[in-house]
């Protein structure tokens, strides 16, 4: 019996399941929605100031976590793909506005660590692309939360200027 509580499958279980009880505990309360950004709130998000409400449970047209881009406030989107680890940055409004989004990058801290860059590349659809287990478990546990031990700011170059917005991760309907 205590064989069984120490071999490497059950310490591995073990592992697994206080990860998830980590994750599950840092998310924040409140349910997704499954609205588009424009129907969340009952109106269109171009022409007028975002400040007054939040975008923090809506999701985008490629069904990530949508950012507000300061200082123009502009509108980016980051999705996962949990089994592989890739992190795609979408940046559909600036595309549209004929804007060159010239790089992306997400600054990652972690209390009681070195912070860490990761520089993401731009595939051929101007989406930009990271495959990184590391970081996608990092930015899960994004809650925005004040006391947070782990805080992520996407940063990315626009038409010369630089661009940012802090990443809080929040359920979207799967699970992780």
């Amino acid at each position: 019996m205590i064989r069984f509580l120490f071999s490497s499958r059950c310490i591995a279980l073990y592992t697994l399941a206080g990860l998830s009880i980590l994750v599950a505990g840092c998310q924040p309360s409140g349910t997704a929605s499954s609205k588009s950004a424009a129907d969340s709130h009952g109106h269109d998000h171009h022409g007028h100031s975002h400040e007054g409400h939040d975008h923090s449970n809506d999701h985008g047209p490629n069904g990530g976590h949508l950012v507000d881009l300061t200082p123009s406030n502009t509108h980016a989107e980051w999705a996962h793909d949990d089994e592989s680890g890739k992190i795609t940055l979408f940046f559909t409004d600036s595309i549209k506005a004929g804007q060159k989004v010239e790089s992306a990058k997400i600054d990652l801290n972690v209390a009681g660590q070195e912070p860490k860059t990761y520089e993401f590349k731009v595939n051929d659809k101007g989406a930009f692309e990271l495959e990184s287990l590391e970081l996608l478990t990092a930015l899960e546990l994004c809650s925005g939360e004040p006391d947070s031990k782990v805080t992520a700011k996407l940063v990315a170059k626009i038409d010369n200027k630089e661009e940012s917005a802090p990443l809080v991760h929040h359920d979207h309907g799967h699970s992780h």
